[in-house]
């Protein structure tokens, strides 16, 4: 969410009112005078606190943190001074897989005045096994928080791919507190999302309204959401510069849509909630980073910020404890501030060995217990994989009605994800390509109309290969599973690929395995590029149809099968290997296709392709392509259909073969009308449906008046 103004002014107001104390307290930071600027009971309670703390990880991996008496002195003297003094400043390697850990139980909240209408994003964290807190900035009210959602997940894994996202929607007429003046929310999470995940299995941040948590001069970490994009986290760069009130100012670095974000010390405690930047000011005016005065109206992005301002959990747990609650409000209260959470490796690692679904079940006071298969594999003889894959659970119940791309828009949110259950086996193709019924020009269902095959020149009729074993269809078209080929017999790769994805459907992946490419036997083995292309060199076997898009079905057999098919060589086109591994361009327009229509349940229709011209170079008797489009089909809320076009260039990727050179790679969002000039192809009334089709649509910016864009959220749907 854009930052909230009149929050931000009241920071302000306190970051100026607090300026000479604020400055003693950083000189005194920077000579390492700590004990000049805070109290000796205060310094006491977070030698106390972090003492307990090394007892904690000394007696268990992770240990739950301070619950201890008074440490003995050795141990302050040896750990908790040299923190204070910073003599010290080593960290275990635990810390980093902590913070991973803790991380799982910060989602981004979609705020939603209605069902599928995004108006901003912001942070929130588990507080409890059913609270989640964020600020009132962000939800105000019961009704703010009725349609809005926590997602948890949001990220990239480190291949660089988003992870299934989980949402949960919220229930505040369960449990709905929130306080203006404190700028916190608690509200209430479903306990199971539309995918039957327990909210168990993330574990939850304890809030804890005992001092001395931490110490001006602090480093302190962030989990968040900035501007309502993946989860980021910063380490250790933030310093708390003060402590007064309710109130914590700390130098860190967070964005709109930090929001509600947990402010953790050291040991992973909730130090504040973060709810604000302070933007600079002079003379009463907020300042603009080019110095000048910042006025209603201007862009939030072009004030100057100075320092970030956190709401301290010692004030929100003293809040919570003196509202008066009943029946089951105060039950869930009771809960939050007494209930011991799970160690987070271990929350971690339960998610893990449970296949992410660990539902926590109230087992007695301050104590829940988690159900756990239990999965024993005994092997005899030679070692081996274990065989088979896990059992198929029963197919997830949607609306009959596909939902509407209400939030494929730049901005939107990826929201409800069913769990894919993963799978480990081989690629394996059917031999029998009779059952393939290919591409449904009528899958978007009879509000949106049909969409067919884009229609090849007489040119490239001439040219394209022929299916052996069509009967009363096409005969140049190759269908497979949820998708369908046309081939060029001079060029051997395809003219086109289209594919169907639906959504609603897709609640199973397939892990990737070793690759196994295959040559379809419908056409002749010189008609389509084989592996002698690929072998020795930089070139990936590109997939045209990505091989998650048609791996959908009711049952798993379903979407296995169309995922294999995507191995074929027909589908497959010359790709150097650093092509299509940027997320913030191609690879991650189609993550941002695919996770949205998984997370609406829409139906979306994909073609993609090359751009073959007479310039591109031969590499091992084929002709590498330089350029690839895609144009992606989809209904609009009113039924209407939305086509989009896009362009990306490997040029610049091709010189590490054999000496060829050309210019940048780059991602334009272009006419659907541009894309029949490159290829031939023609699309029909498609080119209608397209929001560039009009004259001044976008401003003409490079390659063939198109609009480069540097992230799928810039794309106009």
């Amino acid at each position: 969410m854009d930052p909230d103004l009149r929050v931000a002014q009241e920071s302000a107001r306190r970051w100026q009112t607090r300026q000479v104390e604020r400055e003693e307290q950083r000189s005194a930071i920077e000579e390492g005078l700590i004990a000049s600027v805070e109290p000796p009971e205060r310094i006491q309670k977070r030698l106390d606190r972090l003492a307990a703390a090394a007892v904690g990880r000394k007696g268990s991996a992770g240990g739950p943190g301070p619950r201890a008496g008074r440490p003995q002195a050795g141990l302050v003297e040896t750990i908790g001074l040299e923190r204070v003094l910073g003599k010290a400043d080593f960290l275990g390697m635990d810390f980093l897989e902590t913070a991973l850990a803790v991380s799982r139980f910060v989602g981004r909240i979609n705020f939603r005045t209605r069902p599928g209408r995004t108006e901003g994003f912001g942070t929130g964290f588990m507080v409890s096994p059913r609270l989640l807190l964020t600020n009132n900035h962000v939800l105000r009210t019961k009704g703010d928080a009725l349609y809005s959602e926590v997602e948890f997940d949001y990220q990239y894994d480190r291949h660089d791919r988003l992870l299934p996202v989980v949402v949960y929607g919220l229930e505040p007429e369960t449990f709905f507190l929130t306080s203006r003046e404190l700028d916190f929310t608690l509200v209430a999470v479903r306990e199971s999302s539309l995918s039957g995940i327990g909210i168990g299995r993330y574990g939850w941040s304890p809030l804890i309204g005992a001092e001395g948590k931490c110490l001006l001069g602090d480093p302190l970490n962030v989990v968040q959401h900035p501007k309502g994009e993946a989860k980021q986290i910063v380490l250790r760069s933030n310093q708390l510069v003060d402590l007064f009130g309710d109130f914590a100012h700390y130098v860190a670095d967070t964005e709109p849509g930090s929001s509600g974000s947990p402010i953790y010390n050291d040991e992973w405690e909730v130090v504040c909630l973060h709810h604000s930047g302070v933007p600079k000011t002079e003379d009463g005016n907020l300042v603009a980073k080019d110095g000048s005065v910042w006025r209603q109206g201007m862009d939030p992005d072009d004030l100057e910020w100075v320092a970030n301002e956190g709401i301290r959990m010692s004030s929100i747990v003293a809040h919570l404890k003196k509202e008066r609650l009943t029946g089951e409000q105060a039950r869930l209260r009771e809960e939050l501030l007494n209930s011991e959470p799970p160690d987070p490796l271990e929350a971690a690692a339960m998610a893990r060995e449970a296949g992410g679904v660990p539902n926590a079940t109230p087992a007695g006071d301050r104590s829940y217990a988690w159900t756990i298969p239990l999965r024993v594999t005994v092997d005899l003889g030679a070692p081996s994989k274990a065989p088979g894959s896990p059992a198929t659970p029963p197919p997830v119940a949607f609306d009959a009605q596909p939902a509407r791309p209400s939030d494929l828009v730049p901005g939107g949110t990826i929201s409800e994800v069913p769990t894919p259950v993963p799978a480990d086996e081989a690629v394996s193709i059917d031999p029998d390509y009779g059952n393939r019924e290919g591409y449904d020009p009528d899958f978007l269902g009879p509000e949106a109309g049909s969409v067919p095959l884009p229609q090849l020149s007489e040119a490239m009729m001439a040219d394209a290969t022929v299916n052996r074993e069509a009967e009363g269809a096409d005969e140049h078209v190759l269908p497979y599973h949820h998708f369908s080929v046309v081939m060029s017999r001079a060029r051997r790769l395809a003219y086109f690929t289209a594919v169907n994805v639906d959504g609603a459907k897709r609640a199973h992946e397939i892990d990737r395995e070793e690759d196994r490419w295959f040559l379809d036997p419908r056409i002749g083995e010189d008609e389509q590029a084989g592996e002698a292309i690929y072998a020795a060199n930089p070139l990936d076997r590109g997939h045209l149809v990505r091989r998650l898009d048609p791996a959908w079905g009711v049952d798993f057999d379903q979407a296995k099968v169309a995922n294999d098919d995507t191995f074929h060589f027909t589908n497959c086109c010359p790709q150097h290997e650093k092509f299509n591994r940027n997320k913030t361009t191609w690879a991650g327009m189609e993550d941002y296709v695919l996770n949205n229509a998984v997370a609406q349940r829409l139906r979306v229709s994909v073609f993609t392709g090359p751009v073959f011209d007479e310039g591109d170079p031969e590499y091992r008797g084929v002709r590498l392509p330089r350029q690839f489009w895609k144009v992606v089909v989809m209904a609009r809320d009113d039924g209407a259909l939305s086509a989009t076009a896009y362009l990306l260039s490997q040029e610049s990727l091709l010189q590490d073969l054999e000496g060829f050179s050309f210019g940048a790679h780059k991602t334009f969002q272009i006419a659907v009308r541009q894309v029949e000039e490159l290829t031939g192809l023609d699309f029909g009334d498609l080119k209608d449906a397209d929001p560039l089709k009009a004259p001044g649509a976008v401003a003409t910016e490079g390659l063939l008046g198109g609009r480069q864009i540097a992230s799928p959220e810039e794309a106009a749907f």
